[in-house]
């Protein structure tokens, strides 16, 4: 589990606040790459992303617009996820 812990920092330790209390599972199949709109296979596409997004937030300062929900978004924005 990966988290925008803080400035300049993607924690892949764990949760910076502790467990995450709700989760929202989504649709791999709403990745670019498993709807057949990549050049790249699906696994490749997605880890691609999260590894791309990460270094992009792991030199960010964090405040109220630049946060662990801004990173997610990052990453599903990142692998066009719909």
């Amino acid at each position: 589990m990966l988290d925008f812990a803080g400035p300049y920092n993607v924690n892949d330790t764990g949760p910076i606040f502790g467990h995450p209390t709700m989760y929202l599972k989504i649709d791999p199949y709403e990745v670019a790459a498993l709807r057949g709109e990549a050049n790249v296979p699906a696994e490749v596409h997605w880890d691609g992303a999260v590894k791309r997004s990460t270094v992009v937030y792991n030199g960010l300062m964090y405040h109220w617009g630049n946060n662990c929900y801004q990173y997610v978004s990052h990453c599903l924005n990142t692998m066009e996820y719909k």
